[in-house]
């Protein structure tokens, strides 16, 4: 159901583009901005961002174009001018990618993602794949998990101070995972409703326990799913959010006042067909603000992160602005929702915006994939910008 409905979505797309006309100016960043991509001549994707202590960068994805066939886990490692140092693969002849990398206390870095495994014939399973890498790229460890006949994912991943906490799913329910520091089950929970529900993010909070958002399934349509953990996993309160059609959150921070901060899309509520969706709650998981954003057509944010001015900075892609196919879309709000400003960036192809952080000298490093530049396919695609959203020459 979930193929087709997105398949509806982009022919409708097809037709509303041509007749946008948004209310508020965006400033396009054009593809003289240098925008630095990897990868090969197949498709290459970047799902996650994260600084390190040398003042690069770690980025996590997938490739086609390297590694040993289909899709291997994909890990680049950039200098602070976003060149590469190095890059490695993981993975065997079927497919495996990854969602989600962090540093780790030693210096390394933890990977979450997905294998595909064959059961015989045309059957597979999905499974949950965690690495644990080296300093320098090289593999420490590596663990999958799964049943047999039951497809377990892995989409986003933290340490914590005796191992490391996954969220994703587990036959069709939101799934987190608890494991030692030398990747060891330790204990895992699932939650949801009916079928088909997702934990895509999650944060450890002040108090030790665990936040995750995601989406969850009622009748004919998903909501926003915020679930509070203790340190043991055991819930401490649970919420939904949206109205009458999709609406699912990717991405969840906590926040000073000990609150969170939400994105992802709604269906029901603002201008276009999806609409950027961010949700303000209390600590207590109550609704205090939502804000919308889009026109006519579609956009959702993959990630939001707090900014050191007290604000957020929003990563996604955009179908409203920009060139006629999607865009990379980057969006900075006040604390109080409020936009100070929005961009869209790359060319005359698909081109999206995975992760965002914001860097040292208060711009922002942003990695998703390009079909506008690089090599051929989708190519790794990482923007540097400055604090006002204007990219960085090539260093």
């Amino acid at each position: 159901m979930i193929k087709i409905k997105i398949f509806i979505s982009l022919l409708v797309l097809i037709f509303l583009i041509s007749g946008c006309s948004p209310q508020q100016p965006i400033q396009p960043q054009q593809p003289n901005s240098w925008p630095k991509t990897f990868g090969g001549p197949n498709d290459d994707v970047a799902y996650s961002i994260k600084k390190t202590s040398d003042g690069g960068y770690i980025v996590a994805g997938y490739t086609e174009s390297f590694g040993m066939g289909g899709k291997d886990v994909y890990i680049l490692k950039l200098d602070a001018n976003e060149n590469l140092i190095w890059q490695k693969t993981f993975g065997g002849s079927d497919d495996e990618w990854a969602n989600a990398i962090q540093r780790t206390s030693d210096g390394g870095y933890i990977v979450a993602g997905t294998k595909l495994v064959p059961k015989g014939g045309i059957k597979y399973d999905y499974d949950i794949y965690i690495l644990k890498l080296k300093s320098n790229g090289d593999l420490d460890w590596e663990k999958t998990f799964g049943e047999e006949g039951t497809d377990e994912k892995a989409f986003s991943i933290i340490e914590t101070a005796n191992g490391y906490i996954v969220a994703g799913s587990k036959g069709g329910d939101a799934y987190i995972l608890k494991l030692n520091t030398n990747g060891n089950y330790v204990w895992d929970k699932t939650f949801g409703g009916y079928d088909e529900d997702d934990a895509y993010s999650i944060q450890q909070t002040s108090d030790g326990g665990y936040i995750v958002a995601g989406r969850k399934y009622t009748t004919n349509r998903f909501d926003v799913y915020v679930v509070k953990f203790d340190a043991d996993g055991n819930k401490v309160w649970e919420n939904t959010f949206g109205g009458s059609k999709w609406d699912e959150a990717y991405s969840i921070q906590q926040t000073s006042d000990g609150g969170y901060i939400v994105a992802g899309y709604t269906e029901s509520f603002g201008k276009g067909w999806r609409d950027v969706y961010i949700l303000k709650l209390d600590a207590k998981g109550n609704l205090i603000w939502q804000k919308t954003f889009g026109e006519n057509a579609d956009e959702w944010a993959n990630d939001i992160q707090r900014t050191s001015d007290g604000g957020y900075i929003v990563a996604g892609l955009t179908w409203s602005f920009g060139a006629i196919a999607s865009d990379a879309y980057i969006l900075k709000l006040n604390a109080d929702g409020s936009l100070i400003w929005q961009k869209t960036y790359g060319g005359s192809n698909w081109d999206s915006a995975a992760s965002v952080q914001e860097t040292d000298d208060g711009g922002y490093i942003v990695a998703g994939h390009t079909d506008s530049f690089g090599m051929g396919g989708k190519d790794v695609y990482i923007l540097k910008l400055d604090k006002d959203g204007n990219t960085y020459p090539t260093k």
